[in-house]
């Protein structure tokens, strides 16, 4: 089982909105070009449900190819039950997130007390509850994710 996390890429903290900003768009569809590019697919697609989180999810869902539709949580879900979620709607399944929500869900599915927090727009890869890789939109490199 493939679970990918992936924070929302960038907003305008100034702003009334929390919508992306152009640079966060751009930022979304090239990291879902990166991940397609690897090989990497999802089978479902979740997203936490501020209108930024909603908007990367989708912008990675088109990149991916992935033509099911993007699905909403409730706000403030336990991590418990996020992973839960994932866990029983496929082999390889999407999360879109904000900080820190996003490292609880990350440590629940490794067992760990902690788990890295991402930047936006950052992806992390948690294969059959190991930490595998974390793609890096900054330098557009995939590297090994470390757990402390």
């Amino acid at each position: 089982m493939k679970l990918y996390l992936a924070r929302h890429a960038r907003i305008d903290p100034a702003a009334d909105t929390r919508h992306l900003t152009l640079v966060g768009r751009q930022l979304a569809r090239a990291v879902g070009t990166a991940l397609a590019a690897h090989g990497d697919t999802v089978d479902a697609v979740f997203t936490a449900p501020d209108v930024a989180c909603v908007q990367t999810a989708e912008l990675l869902a088109d990149r991916l190819d992935h033509l099911g539709e993007v699905r909403a949580l409730v706000a403030s879900l336990p991590a418990r039950a996020a992973a839960a979620m994932m866990l029983s709607a496929g082999a390889s399944v999407l999360l879109v997130g904000e900080e820190p929500w996003l490292a609880s869900v990350g440590a629940f599915l490794v067992g760990a007390p902690s788990f890295p927090p991402a930047k936006p727009a950052q992806v992390s890869l948690v294969e059959d509850g190991r930490p595998v890789w974390t793609y890096d939109p900054e330098v557009r490199t995939f590297a090994t994710l470390h757990i402390a």
